[in-house]
């Protein structure tokens, strides 16, 4: 069963609804509160049956724990790409990224622990990134990807950003000076003009 957390109306925050994935209720709890703190509307859900049951329409940003027991994060991610929701989804995780996340359909991944302007600023993110249209959310999804995989070294995850950074050029280029119209209110597209950069 999900817990739900209203939120008042009115600003940005309170027309996003988020959906925190969390088996340890600990950090789901904690987390929730941290962004009721800034308004926003919060489900929670304590494993992957409550997020499949609790994915509708409404959601708009799930913040997905990776390693969960019976159905793990990456079942569930999968499993919400099929739906007809338009979700930005990060991951949230202690498993460190490697070169399989480049089939991984996420929006953003993030590395536990996670303090709460990174949980704030990452779900603010989102909720921009999802006004945008495919083309750019993949850009975003891509850029992301290198980014995670930045500080890990090994031939093979060097492998694997020289192919995302290909892809992000192509993509780049298909989509032209596009970017320069868009407004940045969270100064997030950083990350595409320099994936290596940190975030957040």
């Amino acid at each position: 069963m999900t817990d739900s957390v209203d939120a008042p109306t009115g600003g940005v925050a309170s027309d996003t609804t988020v959906l925190i994935v969390e088996d340890e209720a600990d950090l789901a709890d904690t987390y929730s509160v941290w962004l009721r703190q800034d308004d926003y509307d919060v489900e929670t859900a304590y494993g992957g049956d409550e997020a499949l049951a609790a994915l509708d329409p409404r959601i708009d940003v799930v913040v997905l724990d990776r390693r969960m027991p019976n159905i793990p994060g990456d079942a569930v991610l999968r499993k919400a790409r099929e739906r007809d929701g338009s979700y930005q989804i990060s991951m949230l995780t202690a498993v460190e990224p490697d070169e399989n996340v480049l089939d991984l359909p996420f929006d953003e991944y993030l590395t536990k622990p996670i303090d709460r302007s990174t949980m704030v600023e990452t779900v603010e993110c989102l909720a921009h990134r999802r006004t945008l249209d495919e083309e750019l959310q993949e850009l975003f999804r891509l850029a992301s990807k290198h980014s995670a995989l930045e500080p890990r070294d090994g031939e093979v995850i060097e492998q694997a950003r020289r192919q995302l950074q290909e892809r992000i050029e192509r993509k780049k280029a298909a989509i032209g000076d596009r970017m320069d119209e868009l407004e940045d209110p969270v100064e997030q597209f950083a990350v595409v003009e320099n994936p290596e950069s940190p975030r957040f």
